[in-house]
């Protein structure tokens, strides 16, 4: 009898730990997905009211890739008449956005994009006297 009771006793001191680590890490992931939710609502938050900056900044992005100091593309965004939507995220949400959140003012996030453009081939390209500058 003394023998069931301690494998009984045992087999509950086992299944104890599983539960107690599970419930740990179930604690681990629902603070994970609490930090997700807090962060996509603050990105709401932050997201709203901003479709003015985003039509200056698009339409800045399209004097950009047109001017001599840019990507000298006729058509700019829209070169060959197809719209460049890879640029626009990659500029506008991905590059410029970022600082935005990160605390830049507008013209120092639109700077980070000018500065990231010019790492590219298709800038360099298209400012090969650059080069030669340095």
């Amino acid at each position: 009898m003394t023998r069931v009771l301690s494998v009984a006793l045992a087999l509950t001191v086992i299944v104890c730990v599983v539960q107690a680590r599970t419930l740990l890490e179930l604690k681990a992931d629902f603070a994970s997905l609490k930090a997700s939710e807090r962060a996509a609502e603050s990105a709401g938050r932050r997201m709203t009211n901003r479709g003015d900056e985003m039509r200056r900044t698009t339409d800045w992005l399209q004097a950009l890739y047109e001017a001599p100091e840019g990507l000298r593309r006729p058509g700019g965004l829209c070169a060959g008449g197809k719209l460049d939507s890879e640029a626009i995220a990659t500029w506008t949400y991905d590059t410029y956005l970022r600082h935005r959140f990160e605390g830049d003012t507008e013209d120092a996030a639109r700077q980070r994009v000018v500065e990231a453009i010019r790492r590219t081939p298709e800038w360099k390209g298209a400012h090969p006297e650059a080069a030669l500058r340095r």
